[in-house]
Formats: structure tokens, sequence, C-alpha cells
């Protein structure tokens, strides 16, 4: 599959951050790169889970694999958070 660039916004309670990624990215890494961005501590991001469009993204596929359009927006979460 061809690399693409997708600009994405990833979207946490620390704000927001809008970067260019590659769609062959595999969204565990992507979780990764964000935490830091959002200087958060990385030790926990067994703690933290990616959605689009309300559902959780697989973090073994790429972002390619699971269709994520160019201009979505990722939210990076706890995922002992309790939604209403």
């Amino acid at each position: 599959m061809e690399n693409h660039k997708l600009n994405l916004t990833i979207s946490s309670a620390n704000g927001d951050w809008e970067d260019n990624f590659p769609n062959n990215q595999p969204v565990h890494a992507l979780k990764t790169r964000a935490i830091a961005h959002f200087h958060m501590d990385p030790s926990q991001a067994d703690q933290f889970i990616l959605t689009y469009d309300g559902l959780t993204l697989d973090e073994s596929r790429t972002l390619a694999e699971l269709g994520i359009p160019d201009g979505a927006i990722i939210i990076l979460e706890r995922k002992d958070v309790t939604k209403i």
C-alpha cells in the first residue's frame, strides 16, 4: 500500500494536536506519539485508547487498514473514563 499522509487532529483532555501522519502508521505508534506530544507519562500508555467515530481503534492495525479518512478527529482517552 502506498504511503500517504493524513491530516489528523488528536483530541485529548490536554488539548488538540493537528499534524500529518503516515496512513501506514500503526495505531499503537500514533498513540505513543500523541502521549509524548501531550507530555504524558509514556509508561501509562496501556491506560489510554484512541477512538474514532465512537469506536476504539485496533492498535495492531494501521490507519489505512482501519479506513481513517483525511481530516479525521481521533480522541485520546483513558480506558477507565465513564461516558455519560
